[in-house]
């Protein structure tokens, strides 16, 4: 992906950030760094090194503004009843070391992941590697057959 490009596209007040995490079984698997870097170079790199946008709006187009696009209503803020996925990090250390030959290299300032209120990473280890799981859109929508 051309550098410019992914900047003005994370740049763009209405994109939100992700990862395709999709079927990353093993961290012994040759995969695209960005499914282990992602976050961690628009935070890094993009935020704190370049100074390309604020921490608070990274934050939310990683979090609140997806989970709005998407009609999660408990999810992507920070309020009481709302399910409790949390990611604890060093923003002044944070930055991805995930490369081609080395794709699936943890990120470095993370200190802490909590899905459902239940930790799941902490101090760079998995505790508790089953605790996530695929959510669906609230609305099922039919799929259009093509023609």
């Amino acid at each position: 992906m051309d550098e410019k490009d992914m900047k003005d596209v994370v740049s763009y007040p209405w994109s939100v950030i992700g990862s395709d995490q999709i079927l990353v079984t093993s961290r012994k698997r040759n995969i695209h760094p960005r499914a282990y870097g992602s976050f961690a170079k628009v935070l890094g790199r993009f935020v704190r090194e370049e100074g390309m946008l604020p921490l608070e709006t990274a934050i939310h187009k990683m979090t609140g503004l997806p989970a709005a696009i998407l009609g999660m209503t408990d999810r992507g803020r920070l309020a009481r009843g709302l399910v409790a996925d949390l990611v604890l990090f060093d923003p002044a250390a944070i930055v991805d070391r995930a490369d081609y030959s080395n794709s699936t290299s943890l990120a470095q300032g993370v200190e802490l992941v909590l899905l459902s209120g239940e930790t799941a990473f902490e101090a760079g280890e998995a505790v508790q590697p089953g605790l996530g799981h695929v959510l669906r859109h609230p609305t099922r929508r039919p799929v259009a057959k093509p023609r």
